[in-house]
C-alpha cells in the first residue's frame, strides 16, 4: 500500500467518525427515575429537566439532589456508552478525544 492510498483511508475514516459523532451530539439520550427526568444530548447539552412533583411530597431535599445527580450521571454513561460503541472500532477505545 502506497501513501496516497493510506492518507485516503484515513481521511475516509475521519469523515466516517465525524458524521458519526455529529449524530451522536444530536441524539437525545433520557434517563428517569422517582424523581426526576432528565433528557440530554450527545454534546452534553441539557434539552430538559422534569421533577415529579407528586413525588416530591414525600421526599426530602437531600434525596431529591441525590436522585438529580444519580439522573445526570446516569444520562452521560449512557452518552459515553454509545459513542464508544459507534465510535470504539474507529479509536480503538479513545473516543473521549472526540
Amino acid at each position: 500500500m502506497n501513501m496516497q492510498t493510506v492518507m485516503k483511508q484515513a481521511q475516509q475514516m475521519q469523515k466516517e467518525m465525524m458524521k458519526i459523532k455529529e449524530e451522536l451530539d444530536k441524539t437525545e439520550f433520557i434517563v428517569e427515575n422517582e424523581i426526576v427526568k432528565l433528557k440530554m444530548l450527545g454534546d452534553h447539552t441539557i434539552v430538559s429537566y422534569e421533577i415529579k412533583l407528586s413525588e416530591i411530597e414525600a421526599a426530602d431535599k437531600e434525596m431529591i439532589e441525590d436522585m438529580t445527580i444519580l439522573a445526570t450521571k446516569e444520562v452521560l454513561q449512557k452518552i459515553e456508552a454509545e459513542k464508544e460503541a459507534k465510535l470504539g472500532p474507529y479509536t480503538k477505545g479513545m473516543s473521549g478525544l472526540l
